[in-house]
């Protein structure tokens, strides 16, 4: 992962794979109760972007994200909600499972991403 300033994008700063390819993976860990979230990736879509599957613990709780988008575009932001099994240590994953047709390429380009309680 190659991280890099992005005036464009708050926080000034993106990170990215560097090179991209399908099948890329990154992961996470954290601390969380259980319980069920709302998770947010902010990002940016553009002509060279991938599809991303997210993951707890390597099992497919998230529906996958397609960062696509015909031109650039700063700060999306993109949610799910994903249930949390266990309080404790857990590990987040993503996975570059494919690219929208009309991609040129496989790659994601993160800002930050969090979780939230759905009872919040």
């Amino acid at each position: 992962l190659l991280t890099v300033p992005s005036t464009s994008q708050l926080y000034n700063a993106s990170t990215y794979q560097s090179p991209a390819a399908n099948k890329d993976t990154f992961t996470q860990s954290f601390w969380l109760q259980a319980g069920t979230y709302t998770f947010s990736a902010m990002g940016t879509t553009s002509t060279n972007r991938g599809i991303v599957q997210w993951s707890i613990h390597g099992v497919n709780t998230f529906t996958t994200q397609d960062w696509y988008s015909a031109s650039a575009v700063y700060n999306v932001i993109k949610t799910t909600t994903v249930t949390v099994v266990g309080d404790g240590y857990h590990t987040l994953q993503g996975i570059v499972t494919n690219k929208n047709a009309a991609s040129a390429g496989y790659y994601l380009t993160f800002t930050k991403y969090w979780f939230k309680p759905t009872s919040d």
